[in-house]
């Protein structure tokens, strides 16, 4: 785990918060349930699997969190980038890492790299929002993990060879009294 951790926010409230969970119930992400995407439809084909999950994504670095912002970000919003570490020496996070999941589950499935590599966040059925592979891949790995897992980490679609991490805290106290944002960068 880095030392630090990094996120991109927009410098307009309300999404300015650097260690807010809120949005993430509204629109979801990529490896997390959110908005009509836990409609009943939804909740009766997936079951636990389209339960809402809050989430706070964070890069490994400064780079690969503008990079992250980039393509999600508001068009035309300036945006700032937040340096992000354990409140505590002693806190830890315990993590699942996406592509060894990934690469044990592919004995069983092999089609599931192609799966996922083909997810859209934008597709509709019925005025729902559709609950894509890498979210329900998320929630069966924290619901069925032997570990209780703080989030998962994965590679960055954005920069090659990095890392980036989604924390599940249920709310933006239980964040805040894990994690302290350090400065901007």
């Amino acid at each position: 785990m880095p030392p630090a951790f990094y996120r991109r926010v927009s410098a307009a409230p309300p999404a300015n918060d650097p260690l807010s969970v809120i949005g993430s119930f509204g629109t979801g992400g990529r490896l997390n349930v959110g908005g009509s995407q836990s409609s009943g439809h939804m909740t009766r084909l997936f079951k636990a699997y389209a339960v809402k999950r809050a989430a706070l994504y964070l890069s490994e670095d400064a780079d690969t969190a503008r990079k992250e912002f980039g393509d999600y970000g508001m068009s035309g919003s300036t945006a700032i980038t937040h340096e992000i570490r354990l409140l505590k020496e002693d806190n830890t996070l315990k993590l699942i890492d996406l592509d060894e999941a990934v690469a044990q589950l592919e004995a069983y499935f092999p089609a599931l790299p192609e799966i996922i590599s083909k997810d859209s966040l934008g597709a509709i059925y019925e005025d729902i929002k559709v609950i894509i592979a890498t979210q329900l891949l998320a929630n069966w790995l924290l619901i069925e993990s032997p570990i209780d897992a703080d989030g998962i980490i994965f590679n960055s679609a954005r920069s090659p060879g990095k890392k980036n991490y989604c924390l599940y805290f249920g709310n933006d106290t239980l964040c805040k009294s894990k994690l302290g944002v350090i400065e901007t960068v």
